[in-house]
């Protein structure tokens, strides 16, 4: 008899210890705290601002040539990511705010000149602070872009925490913020995050040199001629 009851004893705890280990196992233990990079540090697509600056001298009035093509490649930007009308923002109460109004009928003419139409070019002063600082000649116009962050945010100390959170073994909250910050100034078309582009159409003459090729049963590989490939270490050794 006591054989049997120690027995039966051992057989109920290792089902007790059974069952018990699969409701371990089963349970799902949920913090809410955000565990991904992306999840803490989203990059959202907001509406900013491009903003060119023009720096006119008191006794000029006119842009320099170097001016002139930056301003061009600035006005051609507004084609493809404008979303509203430009602004030229003209320096109030300075020494320079004579001749920067003279040079804004230039800047004006030109931004009409590379496609931007007129009735969508507006002059307006501002107020720059110090006041007795060169203030630029500004060109203003919305567009779509992306950002990240704040950065540097610490809620958290990285040290010896409750046991809990270091059980949880997770990233601290600033990790990885400044990579996403820095993909978000990089990308040239905020959309591109959100939807890919359309496919673009396939080379015809290179997809007839590969089905010629394949007909004849030769290698459609593209050849690379040895001769005139070098190595980084070639021309080291140089």
């Amino acid at each position: 008899m006591p054989s049997s009851r120690l027995i039966a004893r051992a057989v109920a705890g290792a089902a007790l210890a059974t069952l018990l280990a699969g409701c371990h196992a089963n349970q799902v233990v949920d913090s809410g705290y955000p565990v991904t990079v992306p999840d803490r540090h989203p990059i959202r697509i907001v509406e900013g601002r491009a903003v060119h600056e023009v720096l006119i001298g008191t006794g000029r009035g006119t842009l320099t040539a170097v001016q002139r093509a930056e301003l061009t490649a600035f006005a051609g930007n507004w084609r493809r990511r404008g979303t509203g009308p430009v602004f030229i923002e003209v320096p109030a109460g300075t020494d320079n705010e004579q001749a920067a109004r003279i040079a804004s009928r230039e800047v004006r003419s030109l931004l009409v000149a590379t496609g931007i139409p007129g009735n969508g070019i507006s002059l307006q002063p501002y107020q720059p602070f110090p006041e007795d600082t060169l203030a630029p000649l500004r060109v203003v116009y919305p567009v779509v872009k992306a950002e990240a962050g704040p950065c540097g945010v610490w809620p958290d100390d990285l040290g010896v925490q409750d046991m809990f959170h270091q059980a949880e073994n997770r990233q601290y909250w600033n990790f990885g913020c400044a990579n996403q910050k820095a993909l978000a100034a990089m990308v040239d078309n905020p959309a591109d995050l959100v939807q890919p582009r359309r496919e673009q159409a396939a080379s015809a003459a290179r997809r007839q040199t590969v089905v010629e090729k394949y007909i004849k049963g030769e290698d459609t590989a593209t050849k690379v001629n040895k001769s005139q490939s070098n190595k980084l270490s070639d021309e080291v050794d140089q």
